[in-house]
């Protein structure tokens, strides 16, 4: 909740408002949810999207990943060996497949990397950045061992982005920012957002 606090004080309610991934990001979250059936999971975690992000390839994000000295296919080996189980979720359970909380807050992040850059999509890179915040799951695990952390992910920006303007109309609330990344979530990449406990 500490960082969708931070979105308020970024945006409007016009711009929170108009939450968009762009067409990359839901690629990734439907490889994402190809990695968490091939893994055993009906759950979509942060393990199975930083999957989906490498599984893409051409990206941003591992654009950055490279560029931090970091190898795609031992990071892939890593998740898989930690998260792993003998037998995989069959296609006909495709429709009980959803998003966990974990990776939820992940994309709530990745909203917040956006806003940041000033960006009108979130982007894999976006997700890569929120990602690299998180911890306590395989992802966080191996860029630790590695030592590569948000600061050498995060591409130079071009320029020096320009102060927020004041804002005087009334903020939305944390709920409704987080309704709205659901309602995205749900519109763009066509997968369920995850309440059952067995998700989490």
């Amino acid at each position: 909740m500490q960082f969708l606090q931070k979105i308020i004080i970024f945006v409007d309610i016009h711009e929170t408002m108009n939450i968009r991934f762009s067409r990359e990001l839901a690629v990734v979250a439907e490889y994402a949810r190809g990695e968490a059936m091939r893994t055993g999971h009906r759950g979509i975690s942060v393990s199975h999207l930083m999957l989906g992000i490498l599984r893409q390839a051409g990206n941003a994000a591992c654009t950055a990943l490279d560029s931090a000295g970091l190898d795609r296919r031992e990071f892939k080996e890593f998740i898989d060996s930690r998260i792993f189980r003998s037998r995989d979720v069959p296609f006909s359970d495709l429709e009980k497949t959803g998003i966990c909380k974990s990776a939820q807050s992940a994309l709530n992040l990745a909203v917040y990397e956006a806003l940041k850059d000033g960006s009108e999509e979130v982007t894999p890179l976006h997700l890569l950045l929120a990602i690299s915040h998180t911890e306590g799951n395989p992802c966080a695990e191996f860029l630790s061992l590695k030592g590569v952390g948000y600061s050498a992910l995060r591409p130079e920006p071009a320029s020096k982005p320009e102060p927020a303007r004041s804002r005087k109309q009334n903020i939305p609330s944390a709920a409704d920012i987080a309704d709205a990344i659901e309602a995205e979530i749900r519109r763009t990449m066509h997968i369920p957002v995850a309440r059952p406990k067995h998700f989490n």
